[in-house]
């Protein structure tokens, strides 16, 4: 008998006990809760973030789990020259009154209708653009290098962010006699992945309000307003890796002693969903965060992730398809998160969760680093707690691409004694560019 599939055993136990997780480490808060849908309530999602401006849609929303509300002005990621023209002039010029009560009148409306979680109020979208740099530069008077540019903080800072954020505290006092009761999500970062991008962040974050047009906050930090730092496409594109952004994201708001949360509020996007890896994108995403999640003991509340064009796509390859998957395995549980597989599936990275309730109903998700593919050969699990040692478990395996849904016939062979179980395609898996393969297992 050849030791190669004992040797990998042994690794992959080894790996699951002593490796970059801990066995059996679960997510604090039930999986679904870290993720978000845009426009309209799904499933899988514990929050909403508002497709529109306007409010009756984010009264629509509202009682549907958490809300992320946009607040920008109505400027919509600077692409309206004109009207953020407008809006800067009529800040500068005192004349912002009516913009500020009727934001000030939805806040209210909002917070005391909604009762089926919490609301977070987003100031801004993708607010480093080349769009709202140009846009706001010329309104500033400001000439802009193009996005990521630091000049256009102060614009920003002033004359954007701290007139919404000030109206926000404001009706967090009347509403609850405590400013901070109402939670501000700074505006989005585009492009989290580029360096240009953190650099901007950084500095945004370290930016002291003076106070011109919103007295109340003067001499506080961006950083000290904020509940929530919202990037966007960080594991998307994974390139560098995201996970590390994260940390230095967090590292820097530690050093200022801020608890706020990190979110991408976008992930996917509609370009990707449209080419058919809406389901693939999603489920390996999703399975980073988990991950992340539960290998950092981070609450829905510290750790979120919303899927930008999760409906697109052709039937068989949606975001809302692939979710679907992880909700019937899963239901509504926290999800134990225990390590990845090495060795066995070249070119391939690859998560190991099981339902919380339900250690022996297991999910792998493979895929290819950034840029990669790869193959899967076999591969090695221990056997499920509370199995039969002499019954392999029921397998599922099933392909996310651009061609839809494709099964793979796996068989398991449990190890008599109730040692691993032993997974083998009939023939080996090639996974593509942007592919994710996923096998379920249930006892």
């Amino acid at each position: 008998m050849s030791l190669r599939p004992l040797l990998w055993s042994l690794l992959f136990i080894c790996i699951l006990s002593g490796g970059t997780a801990r066995a059996g480490t679960t997510t604090p808060d039930p999986w679904f809760r870290y993720f978000s849908a845009q426009g309209q309530h799904a499933d899988w999602a514990g929050t909403v973030r508002g497709k529109d401006r306007g409010s009756q849609d984010s009264a629509r929303l509202a009682g549907e789990g958490d809300l992320i509300v946009p607040v920008d002005w109505g400027l919509r990621s600077g692409k309206d020259p004109q009207a953020v023209a407008g809006v800067v002039r009529a800040i500068r010029e005192g004349k912002a009154q009516p913009a500020k009560l009727e934001l000030a009148a939805r806040v209210r409306a909002l917070e005391q209708a909604h009762r089926g979680g919490r609301l977070y109020w987003q100031v801004g979208n993708e607010i480093n653009s080349r769009s709202m740099a140009r846009s706001l530069g010329a309104a500033g008077g400001v000439s802009s290098a193009g996005h990521d540019d630091t000049a256009l903080i102060p614009l920003y800072a002033e004359l954007l962010f701290a007139p919404a954020v000030e109206v926000l505290r404001g009706a967090g006092k009347d509403l609850y006699s405590d400013p901070r009761r109402i939670h501000i999500v700074l505006g989005s970062i585009a492009n989290i992945h580029r360096e240009s991008s953190r650099e901007w962040l950084r500095a945004l974050l370290a930016y002291r309000i003076k106070g011109t047009y919103a007295p109340t906050l003067a001499g506080q930090r961006v950083a000290d307003l904020v509940s929530v730092v919202s990037v966007h496409y960080a594991a998307t594109a994974d390139d560098p890796p995201w996970q590390g952004i994260f940390d230095a994201i967090a590292a820097q708001l530690q050093e200022g002693d801020i608890a706020a949360a990190i979110w991408a509020t976008e992930e996917l996007g509609k370009r990707r969903a449209a080419s058919g890896l809406g389901a693939a994108t999603a489920v390996r995403v999703a399975a980073a965060y988990l991950a992340r999640a539960a290998e950092r003991q981070q609450t829905a509340g510290q750790l979120r992730c919303s899927f930008y064009g999760w409906t697109r796509g052709a039937p068989g390859t949606t975001a809302d398809e692939g979710m679907q998957i992880l909700l019937a395995h899963f239901g509504r549980e926290r999800v134990a998160y225990l390590g990845s597989l090495q060795g066995e599936a070249p070119g391939l990275e690859s998560r190991v969760f099981g339902a919380g309730a339900a250690p022996g109903r297991r999910l792998v998700v493979l895929h290819g680093r950034a840029g990669e593919a790869g193959s899967l050969v076999s591969f090695t699990l221990p056997a499920p707690a509370g199995g039969s040692a002499a019954a392999a478990p029921r397998v599922t395996g099933t392909l996310l691409g651009a061609q839809g849904f494709k099964p793979i016939d796996f068989v398991a062979r449990a190890a008599a004694n109730g040692g691993p179980v032993q997974y083998h395609p009939s023939r080996p898996v090639p996974v593509g560019l942007g592919e994710t393969l996923l096998l379920r297992e249930s006892p």
